[in-house]
C-alpha cells in the first residue's frame, strides 16, 4: 500500500511509497538527490534553481528522496530519517538542516557540476565545478562566482573566486573532515570591495587586503583558531589609511571561551561562559527593563551567559574618521565589563582621555555603571564636558539612576561663564509621545 504527505513547499498532497529504496531509486531515475545514481560507482548531476525562497525549496528539493521526518518552516528547521544505499546498508546518513537568518541571503541563480564515484565520505572521490551567477546577500546581488575543487579522503581543496563589480576576492580552500569537527585554512586575496555599494557601510569605503584562515569548529560557538587580515588598506572619501594586520582568535580551555580582536591601534577580548549570537539579546534584556517605552524586551530571555569583556585603544581616531568626519580623539581609551544573566547583574567602567563628537567633548572622563534586573546607576565624572562650542561645564559629576523609564539624576559642575556654580537634581519620565522632567 501506499501513503501520502503534504509537500512543504507546494502544499499538494503526494503519494510516497513506503519502501525507502523503491523512494531513492524513483529520485535517481528522475535526476533528484544530492548524490546521484545511488547503484552504480559513477554519478553525475547538474543542477539549477532560482526561486524566491531559495534555500528553503532548494534544500528539500535536493534532498527529497530521504525519508523527510519534519519540515518546520516558521522554525526553519528540517529534519530527515537515516537512510542507506541498497547495497551498502551498514553505512547510515542522518541530515538535519537549520536556517538561522531568512532575511540575509535573498535570490541565488547558481549552475553546477558534481562528477565522482562513491558514497562514502571515506571512498568519495569527486570533482565539484559550479558557477553562481547571482546571489543576494544583504540586500547587494553578488555575480559572477565561480568555485573549483575536488572532495576525497574527508577532505576538499579548491579555488573560489568573486569577480563582481565593487568585489574582486580570490580564495585557496582546503576543508578536512577526518576529525570531529572540520578544520578550514584559507589563504585569499581580497583585491578590492566598495563597503558602501555592498551595504556594510553608510560612508564610501573601499578596503583591499589578505586573508589568512586557520581554524576548526562546525558552528560559530565552538570555531577555535584564527582569522588574519593583512596588508590592509582602507579608502575613504579624502583619506587613505594602511594597517599590518588584524587578527582575529579564539579558544575554549575547560569550558572557557575567549575571543580576541587585535591590531597595533586596537585590543578587544571577551572571556567566559556565553552564546555568541545571544550576546546582544542578551543586553538587550537588562536595557529594556531600563527603558521599557524605548526598548522592545528580546523575544527570548538568554541564559548561560556569563563574561567579561575589554576594550584598549592606541591611535584610533584615524579610523573613526574616516566614517565620521566629525569624531575626533577615543585614543588611549578603556573599557571594560561584565555580564551575568543567573546572577542578573552588568557592570562598566570605561576612561576616556579625549574624545569630541560635533559640538559635544569631554575631557579626562571617566563613566561607571552598575546594573540588575531591576535599575541600573551611572556616574559620569570629567575634568570638562561641552554640549555646545560655547557651553562647558568643568569638574562636572553626573549620577543618573534608572528604572522602568523612571530617572533620577543630579549634576555637580562649575563654570567660566556667568553660571559658576551648578548643583541640580531632578527626575526624568520617559511616555511613547515625550518625557517629563
Amino acid at each position: 500500500y501506499n501513503c501520502s504527505k503534504t509537500d512543504p513547499v507546494t502544499g499538494e498532497k503526494v503519494i510516497i511509497d513506503p519502501n525507502p529504496v523503491k523512494r531513492a531509486e524513483a529520485a535517481r531515475d528522475q535526476s533528484g538527490g544530492i548524490f546521484g545514481a545511488i547503484t552504480q560507482n559513477k554519478s553525475q548531476n547538474t543542477f539549477e534553481f532560482s526561486t524566491s525562497n531559495v534555500l528553503w525549496r532548494a534544500t528539500l528539493k535536493s534532498l527529497d528522496f530521504l525519508p523527510l521526518l519534519n519540515a518546520d518552516y516558521s522554525g526553519g528547521i528540517i529534519i530527515y530519517d537515516w537512510y542507506s544505499q541498497t547495497n551498502n546498508p551498514k553505512e547510515q546518513i542522518k541530515i538535519s538542516v537549520q536556517f538561522l537568518n531568512n532575511d540575509l541571503i535573498g535570490l541565488v541563480n547558481f549552475k553546477g557540476s558534481i562528477a565522482g564515484s562513491s558514497f562514502s565520505l571515506d571512498n568519495i572521490k569527486t570533482n565539484i565545478q559550479g558557477d553562481i551567477d547571482s546571489i543576494e546577500v544583504n540586500k547587494y546581488i553578488y555575480t559572477h562566482i565561480s568555485t573549483k575543487g575536488i572532495l576525497q579522503k574527508k577532505a576538499f581543496i579548491g579555488l573560489l573566486g568573486i569577480k563582481d563589480e565593487n568585489v574582486n576576492f580570490t580564495s585557496n580552500l582546503n576543508i578536512d573532515f577526518n576529525e570531529k569537527r572540520p578544520k578550514i585554512v584559507a589563504v585569499s586575496d581580497l583585491h578590492y570591495a566598495n563597503l558602501k555599494a555592498l551595504n556594510i557601510s553608510k560612508n564610501d569605503i573601499q578596503l583591499a587586503g589578505k586573508l589568512d584562515l586557520n581554524f576548526e569548529g562546525d558552528s560559530i560557538d565552538n570555531f577555535i583558531g584564527y582569522a588574519k587580515f593583512y596588508k590592509g588598506n582602507l579608502k575613504g572619501e579624502t583619506s587613505s589609511l594602511d594597517f599590518d594586520s588584524l587578527t582575529l582568535a579564539s579558544s575554549i580551555q575547560n569550558g572557557i571561551k575567549k575571543i580576541t580582536l587585535s591590531s597595533e591601534d586596537i585590543k578587544a577580548s571577551i572571556t567566559g561562559k556565553f552564546n555568541i549570537i545571544n550576546l546582544p539579546s542578551s543586553v538587550q534584556y537588562f536595557m529594556q527593563r531600563y527603558f521599557p517605552t524605548y526598548i522592545n524586551a528580546p523575544k527570548n530571555a538568554p541564559t548561560n551567559q556569563d563574561f567579561t569583556f575589554q576594550i584598549k585603544t592606541n591611535y584610533f581616531e584615524p579610523y573613526l574618521r574616516l566614517f565620521k568626519k566629525e569624531i575626533s580623539g577615543f585614543n588611549n581609551l578603556t573599557l571594560e565589563g561584565s555580564l551575568n544573566s543567573a546572577k542578573q547583574n552588568i557592570s562598566l567602567v570605561s576612561s576616556i582621555p579625549f574624545a569630541s563628537w560635533d559640538s559635544y567633548l569631554i575631557k579626562n572622563g571617566k563613566i561607571t555603571s552598575t546594573g540588575t534586573k531591576d535599575s541600573v546607576h551611572v556616574n559620569i565624572i570629567a575634568a570638562a564636558i561641552n554640549i555646545t562650542d560655547s557651553t562647558q561645564f568643568l569638574q562636572p559629576n553626573i549620577s543618573v539612576h534608572s528604572s522602568n523609564d523612571h530617572s533620577n539624576f543630579s549634576v555637580f559642575a562649575l563654570s567660566k561663564s556667568a553660571l559658576e556654580e551648578i548643583m541640580l537634581k531632578g527626575m526624568i519620565q520617559t511616555y511613547n509621545d515625550g518625557i517629563s522632567i
